[in-house]
């Protein structure tokens, strides 16, 4: 590893400084943020606003720089974050979230702006290189440390770089044990984060959420047999009833914790927990682990086997998965196809076989247009498309009506729906073509361009280089979508 002494150090606009999408101070979601949802993220969670207002009263510290590495967005920070948003947000306080923007730009007085139109950074080689100090800093007593489920990101994040346990260990400073529960708590704080609860803007808060006692609870025999779950020694969650039953008493127990009724003295033993589901959860929040189904936490909807087993099922599908071996390509090798499109069919196999590490630029390439021959493929099975043409007609018509006669357009014959449009469609409650957790999920991806925006400059750009950690990102967006429209 080079020296960070040897590090190159220089001016930059925190304009053209990209936030970390990967920063573990910020609760996982099943896609990757935009830079908006990212400052929304740090504002409402991280303290931005006091950064910035110590920022405007003293000025940005020399001696504080930023670390940031070169990667194909651009200049990214991964060690800095909340002091780059603070100052994005001074220069540019539209940026700031909803009932925001009025306080950031109150802090804008004379001389804040010329003071902090570049900022010091520290140019580190690689992430890699980076992750030691970083680990160091925030570990550190002076310097703010992260809570569990920061910590339990920043393990989830080198797992998709592909560091084993080991590595892993020796970079956090831990042993592979304790890697192996972080890596359980980001799962259990994933699924915790995708509740739609009235207490969720606590949960995914990682300061204030007590992961500490959910894991605790999910980690005792009780309450693995509660909700249905094993924890893999890989570091994965998995569930072995149906979703929505697994819901009904996950969400109870996490809002009994995200509102403080439950805390670790109540999980404190087995026993605690025994007699906690036994006498304190409504009935009604009570799963019924004889309903079966199976998920995780990348894929929250019902993965349930359709096909023939002997009595519980359990050996024939273990068995079906060994038979399958390890997920080499970008899409798991456990996702089918029913679409009667042969075309859809071929192009899941080879991307379930095509490895994003070393072919890259063909993954990109063959996702974009698998996600968009699948859709269509969908819709056409459905009947939606001569709808969608309809509504094309529609909407050219009603344009046309203020244009003269030589600037009218017309709809090109033959009419195709562009990915987007098809996306926009199968988001829409009215069309009932999907099921409620996906179409809430859909129109952020469509609307906020993150994912979708990263396969356009893959196909369009020739500039643009994805890399292995944005396409399986990239499949995470997707991948509620995609297994429920190929079912």
């Amino acid at each position: 590893m080079k020296a960070a002494k040897s590090w190159i150090t220089k001016p930059a606009s925190p304009k053209r400084i990209h936030l970390d999408p990967f920063n573990p101070r910020l609760a996982p979601t099943p896609h990757v943020r935009s830079e908006r949802e990212l400052v929304e993220a740090l504002v409402t969670t991280e303290d931005v606003f006091d950064v910035a207002k110590s920022i405007s009263l003293y000025g940005f510290f020399p001696t504080e720089a930023v670390v940031v590495v070169e990667e194909e967005i651009g200049t990214v920070v991964i060690e800095g974050n909340r002091r780059v948003a603070a100052c994005k947000l001074l220069l540019a306080p539209t940026l700031a979230p909803k009932g925001w923007e009025k306080k950031f730009r109150g802090l804008v007085g004379p001389g804040v702006v010329e003071a902090i139109r570049s900022i010091p950074t520290v140019v580190a080689p690689t992430r890699e290189e980076a992750y030691p100090m970083i680990v160091a800093r925030h570990t550190a007593p002076q310097i703010s440390s992260w809570a569990p489920a920061m910590r339990a990101t920043f393990y989830w994040n080198l797992q998709k770089r592909g560091y084993d346990f080991d590595a892993m260990a020796r970079l956090g400073r831990s042993t592979p044990s304790e890697v192996r529960k972080a890596l359980q708590d980001h799962e259990i704080y994933s699924l915790a984060c995708q509740l739609e609860i009235p207490e969720a803007g606590t949960v995914r808060n990682a300061k204030k959420f007590d992961l500490t006692t959910l894991a605790r609870f999910v980690r005792t025999p009780a309450g693995k047999a509660f909700l249905g779950v094993t924890l893999g020694q890989d570091g994965t969650v998995r569930g072995h009833i149906h979703v929505d039953e697994f819901r009904k008493g996950f969400g109870w127990i996490v809002s009994e914790i995200a509102n403080g009724r439950a805390t670790s003295r109540t999980f404190n033993k087995n026993e605690d927990v025994e007699k906690y589901v036994r006498e304190d959860v409504p009935r009604e929040f009570r799963p019924n682990v004889e309903a079966k189904g199976s998920f995780s936490s990348s894929n929250t909807r019902d993965e349930s086997d359709p096909e023939p087993t002997d009595g519980n099922g359990s050996d024939e599908k273990k068995s079906r998965r060994k038979a399958l071996g390890p997920n080499v390509g970008l899409i798991p090798r456990d996702v089918k196809c029913a679409l009667k499109h042969p075309r859809v069919a071929a192009l899941l196999v080879e991307l379930q076989k095509l490895s994003p590490k070393q072919f890259t630029n063909a993954c990109a390439f063959t996702f974009r247009s698998f996600l968009e021959i699948s859709l269509y493929c969908f819709l056409d099975e459905r009947g939606q498309l001569p709808a969608m043409k309809a509504a094309e007609i529609a909407r050219i018509d009603a344009k046309n009506q203020s244009r003269p006669d030589g600037r009218k357009e017309r709809l090109p014959e033959p009419w195709m729906p562009g990915l987007k449009e098809m996306l926009t469609w199968v988001s829409k409650p009215e069309n009932r073509l999907l099921k409620d957790h996906t179409m809430k999920a859909l129109p952020k991806i469509v609307s906020e361009q993150g994912a979708l925006f990263g396969l356009n400059l893959s196909t369009h750009n020739p500039a643009y280089h994805p890399s292995e950690a944005v396409l399986r990102d990239t499949w995470l967006s997707f991948s509620n979508l995609l297994t429920e429209i190929l079912e």
